[in-house]
């Protein structure tokens, strides 16, 4: 029986079917790629998939990926997606707050774009799901909206408050080191990213002004970050070697 949950991203993959397996944008993978540092044989979860084009290309760079999600389609096109590209990919239909995995299976758990649909009390249950499936001495990555963006939150509100947001509720964070750290994992960092992406969500004159501010920096760029915030927040923590 499927959930609300699963109806609404069900409804919205059916409206952006172009968007299955489409490549990320490249500042989101480079960000990506310098928290997870892909290589041959790391085993890598990606829970909430989405899209599956990260999951995609960190197996074209050697990692032995799984991808969960809780909409059939998207699951069953990226492996479909990385079987054409010659690479094998592991799936399941699942939810994120009851993975289907043994304790410590994975080198590296992550997701983007998910954790912010989620209210507090949610989100720390979600992120101890994820850690509990991370092996000790492995590494959890967090992608999220950023509530420091200014231009996306700004875009953000004027299209919910004209009917035109695609993307249901979403809680941008600050930042998600609290859930982290009471999930039991440590050694973290936090970065900002996608300073000009986020002015796609303005229109108009608008978006014009906010990518004549942005153009002198770069997607990484952390003084353009100071100065506008950024769309993404990412959040990257290691579990302790003697946790269990």
């Amino acid at each position: 029986m499927s959930s609300p949950v699963t109806e609404v991203w069900q409804a919205y993959w059916d409206a952006h079917r172009d968007s299955v397996v489409a490549p990320p944008p490249p500042f989101l993978l480079e960000s990506l790629c310098r928290e997870v540092q892909p290589r041959d044989g790391l085993h890598v979860l990606e829970a909430g998939s989405g899209t599956g084009g990260l999951a995609l290309e960190l197996a074209q760079r050697g990692c032995r990926v799984t991808v969960v999600d809780i909409v059939p389609r998207c699951v069953r096109d990226v492996l479909h997606a990385a079987g054409q590209a010659g690479r094998t990919l592991q799936g399941a239909v699942a939810d994120l707050f009851s993975l289907p995995f043994a304790d410590g299976s994975f080198d590296v758990v992550f997701n983007s774009g998910v954790m912010e649909h989620f209210e507090p009390d949610v989100l720390q249950r979600g992120i101890h799901e994820l850690s509990r499936v991370l092996r000790p001495g492995g590494r959890l990555i967090v992608v999220v909206p950023s509530a420091r963006g200014r231009f996306y939150i700004a875009g953000k509100a004027r299209l919910e408050a004209a009917g035109q947001w695609d993307y249901g509720r979403e809680y941008p964070q600050e930042s998600l080191a609290g859930y982290m750290q009471s999930a039991g994992l440590s050694e973290g960092h936090e970065r900002l990213t996608g300073v000009r992406w986020q002015t796609r969500f303005l229109q108009g004159w608008r978006r014009r002004v906010a990518s004549a501010l942005t153009l002198p920096f770069g997607e990484h760029s952390s003084l353009g970050a100071a100065l506008f915030g950024a769309y993404l927040l990412v959040s990257s923590w290691r579990k302790p070697a003697g946790a269990s």
